[in-house]
């Protein structure tokens, strides 16, 4: 058989056994052979939908086309070759994807068709409508025209005049994509390129974030800012800035400040002058003051009495451990480092204010030993862990009548509670001796030491 009389034999297959098999005559005996029509413009084999609509024409494009050509068969190949994009599923010529889609409604093909048609032949081609975004628009998202819902959002901004493209500065590295602020752009780098720290160890540094005082890992904060300075510990940072800044003197100037202008929270008129009476306003202090009672921790996490001293031991442990300022008497360790310099050959674990390590600290920071007792934590004014002996020095006015807050019960309770924790032996020393004859009393203090 010839065309002519394949073509013959599929009107008739029509006419007998109706369209569905007409179609598998035509693809399996007519377009997969040399007998297939062809386009008179494009030179293409002809679908079954091609031939019977239009005979000689790959579709209604090609036809209006060399119509609006005057029937130049070479200009309208140029014009379909630049824009058009040719369907192999379908066997035409379509100008965009909504053209493609209704010929797609009109042969009642199945609408999962338009997905993979558009991945494959229209995706490319697009470009979102953001100015500098050049995304492709995903099939879901063609009705805005937009790779996604923000840039749709930016886009509308715009046009409507209320921003420019000189507020979309934050570009992405990767892509070069613009973003309003970093928040944007951070989103898109995760969803898109890598994680958030990945980036920014690509970008702006190649080394991970550590405490400047300890050297651990320390958390990464965002693109912008990178990673923090300290780690976790809070003593990391106030012994950092105690030592560098000499923070702890500024902290003293401060809360005198705030003392003499009656601006702490822990004082009634900070309270008045925000139009408290003077009743509720020492209510209020007093509320504050009794934040970490034993009662008050109770009360807060239902805890206990026992709980609730283990809690205020901890608290307590930070307290000391983040105390800025000079809590130890200058006096004293000029004692201690007479006696440090007799022993540091002879004791390998000796402690006290002002020592480091072996070195002299005088930032401010307090590197006494902590011992935890029943109630709380106590800090050794002067302690040897090798021999497991500490001395206790007793200012002058700290331990007299001139502190309205000393009694000799205080000293005795605290003494006996550190002798119970850690079952050490402990010599006073009296600041009035020391300077009455320091040598003699730095030579009591090593027969202690020595056991001499």
């Amino acid at each position: 058989m010839n065309t002519h009389e394949l073509l013959e034999k599929c009107k008739k297959i029509k006419k007998t056994n109706g369209e569905s098999a007409a179609i598998d005559f035509y693809n399996t005996q007519i377009f997969s052979t040399e007998f297939c029509p062809t386009c008179k413009v494009t030179g293409k084999k002809l679908s079954y939908y091609n031939w019977s609509e239009y005979f000689t024409m790959c579709g209604a494009a090609v036809k209006n086309i060399l119509k609006k050509c005057n029937k130049d068969i070479q200009k309208a190949k140029e014009i379909l070759n630049n824009e058009y994009i040719f369907v192999e599923e379908l066997g035409g010529f379509y100008p965009d994807f909504r053209s493609l889609s209704t010929a797609i409604g009109k042969r009642k093909m199945t609408s999962s068709l338009n997905v993979i048609l558009y991945e494959k032949y229209f995706k490319e081609k697009t470009k979102c409508c953001f100015p500098t975004c050049n995304n492709k628009v995903p099939h879901e998202l063609l009705y805005l025209n937009s790779c996604c819902q923000t840039h749709y959002n930016q886009n509308i901004k715009i046009k409507k005049g209320e921003k420019t493209l000189y507020d979309y500065s934050f570009e992405c590295k990767e892509c070069n994509e613009k973003f309003a602020n970093m928040a944007h752009l951070t989103i898109h780098i995760e969803k898109t390129h890598m994680k958030a720290d990945e980036y920014y160890l690509k970008y702006f540094s190649n080394i991970k974030g550590s405490c400047k005082w300890c050297n651990k890992e320390t958390k990464f904060i965002s693109i912008s800012k990178g990673y923090c300075e300290f780690c976790y510990n809070t003593s990391c940072n106030i012994d950092y800035h105690n030592k560098h800044h000499n923070r702890h003197k500024c902290g003293e100037t401060i809360s005198k400040s705030l003392k003499e202008n009656k601006n702490m929270p822990n004082q009634k008129e900070y309270w008045m002058k925000k139009g408290m009476i003077e009743e509720n306003a020492i209510k209020m202090v007093s509320d504050r003051q009794a934040t970490n009672s034993i009662k008050s921790i109770m009360k807060r996490n239902k805890c206990s009495k026992k709980e609730a001293d283990e809690i205020r031991s901890e608290i307590t442990k930070k307290w000391l451990d983040s105390f800025p300022c000079l809590n130890y008497s200058k006096v004293s360790q000029e004692l201690f480092w007479d006696i440090y310099n007799e022993l540091k050959d002879i004791y390998k674990e000796i402690y006290f204010a002002t020592l480091n390590d072996g070195i002299r600290d005088d930032s401010g920071s307090n590197h006494e030993y902590k011992v935890k007792t029943k109630n709380s934590y106590k800090k050794l004014d002067f302690y040897i862990k090798d021999i497991n002996k500490t001395i206790e020095f007793q200012g002058t006015y700290w331990h007299s009548i001139n502190n309205k807050n000393y009694t000799d019960e205080k000293d005795i309770t605290r003494e006996n509670q550190i002798i119970e924790s850690l079952g050490c032996e402990i010599l006073n020393i009296k600041e009035q001796d020391f300077y009455k004859n320091k040598q003699k009393t730095i030579q009591e203090c090593l027969n202690f030491l020595t056991n001499e």
